[in-house]
């Protein structure tokens, strides 16, 4: 009766494990960023980047609720869209706070935008943390 038991445990876990596609598809904070200097920050922020995670002071790392995507140009125009729908707009440029560390200036305050900036595999990261705030974590879609 036990190893029957054990036996239905055992399968209803390995049955309800979630396949993941590929290792790519493990989104968590970076354990260490990349040391960039201002320019190289600039250029690597410039695309579209699709929110995945959030993280605030007493809530652990969860999904994202809704479609949050980020556009950065060149030129140092923003676009935050929810769903599709413009939510900031303005332009940006990036500020030293410390030793190759950086932060966003922006024209429209962004929540999603606050806070150190960081990158590590395909992410960027924005982390307010430090002063209350979230972390945001991004992936690149362009």
């Amino acid at each position: 009766m036990k190893a029957l038991f054990l036996s239905i445990i055992f399968f209803a876990t390995i049955i309800s494990c979630k396949k993941t596609n590929s290792p790519t598809e493990i989104i968590e904070p970076c354990p260490v960023v990349e040391n960039l200097d201002s320019a190289s920050t600039s250029q690597k922020l410039v695309g579209t980047w699709l929110w995945r995670k959030q993280a605030c002071m007493l809530v652990p790392l969860r999904d994202a609720d809704k479609e949050v995507k980020v556009k950065f140009s060149s030129t140092g125009n923003f676009t935050v869209t929810e769903n599709s729908i413009v939510v900031a707009q303005g332009t940006w440029v990036i500020r030293s706070v410390g030793t190759n560390k950086w932060r966003l200036n922006l024209s429209s305050y962004s929540s999603y935008l606050a806070g150190f900036v960081g990158f590590c595999n395909n992410q960027v990261e924005f982390d307010e943390r430090i002063i209350d705030g979230c972390l945001h974590i991004f992936t690149r879609v362009t």
